[in-house]
């Protein structure tokens, strides 16, 4: 055999260790051995097969767009790339598919090939899904969302898909971390366990957000014990307006304002500075 290193690929090390970066099926392939000696011109001899495999690669795949409750739904994850043995797993919200009691038909073509169906979905089967491919070279993945439409005593719903700041939990909780007024509206629970039509509620989320005085000039948002200033109160359907007056203007007056607004929901405050010549 060769003795090694061979090329900028690799490189040994005094401990009898042996690196191989960027490694190559046809060159790095093969029989390597390791021979340590003493000063007294003994020596021990270790060999060892190395076959190099390449990881999976799995092709996108996509659910239709169309999707409502009672239509047929699948899709098929194929391996496109990647040395056998190769092991497919189906995972929906990042959890095994087969712990979600969905009803799911997985069935295998090939060693390569995994598919999923449903013989009729609901708004229940609304989410991530995933395909995992994996070798004892590497794991690779596709997730693709499906979304089915529903309605509900007339009421259009539009599943919601976990997000950075909309999460359903395991337990079937929404949790919005930062909800704002966009979010307010009625909401559907819908359970279902493939038998029946199963069960649903809706509830309806008002949002309160804390007053906010982000938008002041000059003339708005102050309040102030001083005699000198005229302060009117200007009611609006959603704003309340304050506006201060001051008769006589001299260099007194020149300094920061704040303007403090609070509600049961929060607190908000503004400053802005006053400069009379």
């Amino acid at each position: 055999g060769r003795s090694l290193p061979q090329n900028h690929r690799q490189r040994s090390f005094p401990n009898g260790s042996l690196v191989v970066v960027d490694v190559q099926r046809s060159a790095d392939s093969g029989w390597y051995a390791c021979v340590a000696s003493d000063p007294q011109g003994n020596t021990a001899r270790g060999q060892l097969a190395v076959h190099v495999m390449t990881p999976p690669v799995v092709n996108p795949f996509n659910f239709a767009d169309d999707l409502t409750e009672g239509k047929r739904a699948g899709a098929a994850c194929i391996v496109s790339d990647g040395d056998l043995p190769i092991s497919i797993q189906w995972l929906k919200d990042g959890l095994p598919l087969d712990r979600r009691g969905l009803g799911a038909s997985i069935a295998e073509a090939n060693d390569y090939t995994s598919f999923l169906s449903f013989t009729g979905v609901r708004q229940l089967h609304s989410g991530n899904y995933t395909c995992v491919a994996s070798n004892p070279a590497a794991s690779a993945n596709y997730t693709a969302p499906m979304v089915v439409q529903g309605t509900q005593g007339g009421r259009d719903f539009t599943v919601i898909i976990s997000n950075a700041n909309v999460q359903i939990l395991e337990n079937g909780s929404l949790c919005i971390r930062e909800a704002d007024r966009s979010d307010a509206g009625h909401y559907m629970c819908q359970a279902l366990n493939g038998v029946g039509p199963g069960i649903s509620t809706v509830v309806k989320l008002d949002v309160h957000e804390p007053r906010s005085s982000r938008i002041c000039d000059v003339s708005r948002c102050i309040q102030t014990a001083e005699h000198r200033y005229i302060v009117e109160e200007k009611p609006g359907k959603e704003v309340l307006e304050y506006v201060v007056r001051i008769p006589s203007v001299d260099r007194r007056d020149s300094s920061l304002f704040s303007c403090y607004a609070e509600n049961a929901y929060g607190r908000d405050d503004t400053n802005f500075q006053v400069v009379v010549q």
